[in-house]
């Protein structure tokens, strides 16, 4: 009896460890060609810029270069742009999100909005993008997915 007790528990709480957020906008573009020129006015988004030459531009703040394999967080408040650096694309994940979880996060420093420069190097690039990918996959299934997202 204790037993089971004890692994339902286990499983509610494992099961129930991401509620409280929602999950906006995701996508993959390989040959991203899109300028995003915007406010986001309630979410956060993890961008990823897999392969190729990006620029990242926040409020009136100097252009930055993006050359892959590099990612960025956006969020509510600065106005943010980005785009190819050239004709050419670039390799674009996102995955955008908000809720409460989001704001536990902030509170606890996990999500590095304020960091300087504000695009990180991905060390790893092919298991990061992989990873996302599988993120990505389990937000388009249409049953169980959001929920293992």
């Amino acid at each position: 009896m204790y037993i089971d007790a004890v692994i339902i528990n286990l499983h509610t709480m494992i099961m129930n460890y991401f509620e409280g957020i929602e999950w906006v906008t995701y996508n993959h573009m390989a040959a991203c060609r899109a300028r995003i020129a915007k406010v986001f006015p309630d979410y956060y988004v993890l961008d990823y810029n897999h392969r190729g030459a990006a620029i990242l531009q926040i409020d009136a703040g100097p252009a930055l270069p993006l050359n892959g394999p590099v990612a960025w967080f956006t969020y509510p408040g600065p106005h943010f742009r980005f785009g190819p650096a050239s004709r050419t694309g670039w390799d674009h994940r996102h995955i955008g999100f908000r809720g409460p979880r989001v704001q536990s996060w902030l509170a606890a420093g996990l999500l590095p909005l304020a960091a300087a420069p504000p695009a990180l190097t991905i060390q790893q690039p092919e298991a990061f993008a992989a990873r996302m990918d599988e993120l990505l996959d389990y937000l388009a299934a249409p049953i169980y997915g959001p929920a293992r997202a």
